[in-house]
């Protein structure tokens, strides 16, 4: 699901976003196991650095409507 489908102003968020090659198999299972959502940020491939303020300007745009 894309990233802004996810967002619900009433609820905490906690991102994980990973290293370039991206997470681990078990890194992946160990959050899911405890209750993290998986999310796409769409077809972009971004940078560990560029993905952390696109995130935070999908919950800033969601959030402030």
């Amino acid at each position: 699901q894309f990233i802004a489908q996810r967002i619900e102003s009433n609820k905490t968020i906690c991102t994980l976003i990973g290293p370039e090659g991206d997470f681990s198999p078990k890194e992946i299972e160990l959050a899911l196991s405890k209750s993290y959502k998986a999310v796409t940020l769409g077809n972009y491939r971004l940078r560990t650095e560029t993905a952390g303020m696109y995130v935070s300007s999908c919950y800033s745009t969601i959030l402030s409507k």
